[in-house]
């Protein structure tokens, strides 16, 4: 079963429903300890036993997304609005 990285706090403040959200799409989410958001250093570490991500502001630098790829990484999805902390070119790259 893939599992997802949830590091965004509105969703963890919902964690029974990002939970069974998760269930139903044959997901197994990994709920992070996170006030506002990693760091990019725990973000390296995290990200490449994760198929996905959930993120909410996060540094999701061209640095944590190829490290992120270079293990399981295959997608990050941006809750809220706004993708200025997703670095595109380094999506779109990997």
């Amino acid at each position: 079963m893939p599992k997802v990285l949830i590091s965004c706090p509105p969703m963890l403040i919902e964690r029974a429903h990002a939970e069974k959200l998760c269930a139903d799409a044959n997901l197994e989410p990994h709920c992070a300890e996170v006030v506002q958001t990693l760091s990019e250093d725990q973000l390296q570490q995290l990200l490449p036993q994760y198929d996905g991500w959930i993120a909410g502001d996060d540094p999701a630098t061209r640095t944590v997304l190829e490290k992120g790829a270079a293990g399981k990484l295959k997608a990050v999805v941006k809750w809220g609005v706004g993708v200025d902390n997703i670095d595109q070119d380094a999506c779109r790259a990997l």
